[in-house]
């Protein structure tokens, strides 16, 4: 019975990604199609601010529990509808659902990893565990990789909820920071039913935060590379 039901909760988070594609619920978030229905969406969200704000957190939980690849659209929609305040919004947010994944993948991959541990995986174990919150801080940081891959590498290496927490709500910050002043800019493009000009030359006011973004990460993994010598 034990052994049930630490997987009803990864059944659950699998039913609900599934489901996400199976309803073809993507293409409610495709980026043109949110493009086409801002203004309206704007609308409504500033006659109604504080459901809406209500709504776009419960949307970006699940976003993140059920580990949708459309956390990024809903960051910058958030940004470009509310301002400064959707990153108040976010990083808790964020927090909290990656905690959701977090335990899960504790409760399940970590017996997991245990009973087939290799010499490889507890190398890799013991590295990760010499300096778990410095791990997981940089990964956090580097924009390109998935959320939840940050949120099941901890757990099968069975790190502190403590330190992931503060480490996830540390790292969350810069990127989100960054996406929510990205988004900013966007709001008058969009409110007009315009596209975002994507062109580096044109926008480098808005590509200097990514570019600090990144230098941020490699300069983290630099120190980590050093550390670990």
């Amino acid at each position: 019975m034990i052994y049930r039901r630490k997987f009803i909760l990864p059944l659950i988070l699998a039913s609900g990604f599934t489901s996400f594609y199976l309803f073809n619920l993507d293409s409610l978030v495709e980026w043109t199609n949110l493009v086409d229905h801002y203004r309206e969406l704007k609308l409504h969200s500033q006659n109604n601010i504080y459901l809406a704000q209500i709504v776009f957190c419960v949307l970006y939980f699940l976003s993140v529990v059920f580990c949708l690849p459309i956390v990024l659209i809903f960051t910058l929609i958030g940004g470009a509808m509310f301002g400064w305040i959707a990153f108040l919004l976010i990083v808790p947010v964020a927090t909290m659902g990656c905690c959701v994944v977090f335990f899960i993948a504790k409760g399940v991959l970590l017996d997991f990893f245990t009973k087939r541990a290799n010499p490889y995986l507890t190398n890799i174990s013991k590295n990760f565990n010499d300096s778990p919150f410095s791990w997981l801080l940089l990964f956090r940081l580097i924009p390109i990789l998935p959320i939840w891959l940050g949120n099941v590498i901890p757990a099968i290496f069975g790190m502190s909820l403590r330190k992931y927490i503060l480490a996830t709500l540390v790292g969350l910050m810069p990127g989100s920071l960054i996406y929510v002043s990205f988004a900013r800019g966007l709001d008058k493009i969009l409110i007009n039913g315009g596209l975002p000009n994507y062109s580096i030359a044109d926008n480098l006011e808005i590509y200097i935060p990514f570019l600090m973004l990144f230098m941020i990460a490699f300069v983290s993994l630099v120190v980590k590379f050093i550390n670990t010598k």
